[in-house]
């Protein structure tokens, strides 16, 4: 059977120690080892550090400060973005929106194509009206003897 090796408290696991039991007493002692104090720790030499541990914040309070900070950071975030983005309503209200100009201006557009392609075909219609009157003019300038040319009266 092997035995353990026992290792030494560290000044860590006094201070931790320490800040568990209250620290040193009005009686310069410290609380569960009574008048065994002095084998495990020096007394304060004053009244002022004998209720006050001698040391910074223990290894638990320190992530404890930074996990409150980091909270009180995250929650900021969390408040900035929820004001920058649009609500759900605002979003569908928007789509809404564009949906309903996107089918206007379609509705627009096929209203247009329709007129133009009614204008084509009136264009279309009138082209035999417009060639004949063209030639009976040809027909009647060159009876007058003033030749007419479609090409002259362009210049």
């Amino acid at each position: 059977m092997k035995l353990a090796k026992q290792v030494p408290p560290s000044k860590e696991d006094n201070s931790l120690f320490l800040e568990v039991v209250g620290g040193w007493s009005e009686k310069r002692t410290v609380y569960e080892l009574g008048n065994s104090v002095s084998l495990f720790y020096e007394k304060p030499s004053n009244n002022t550090t004998a209720n006050k541990p001698s040391y910074t914040p223990s290894v638990v309070a320190q992530p404890q400060t930074k996990l409150d900070s980091t909270k009180t950071e995250l929650n900021s975030t969390k408040n900035e973005i929820q004001q920058q983005r649009p609500s759900r309503e605002e979003q569908q209200w928007k789509m809404a929106e564009q949906q309903r100009q996107l089918e206007e201006h379609k509705r627009m557009m096929e209203e247009k194509k329709r007129r133009m392609g009614a204008e084509c075909k009136m264009m279309e219609d009138q082209k035999p009206a417009l060639l004949g009157m063209q030639s009976q003019m040809t027909l009647m300038s060159s009876l007058l003897g003033h030749p007419f040319d479609l090409h002259d009266s362009e210049k």
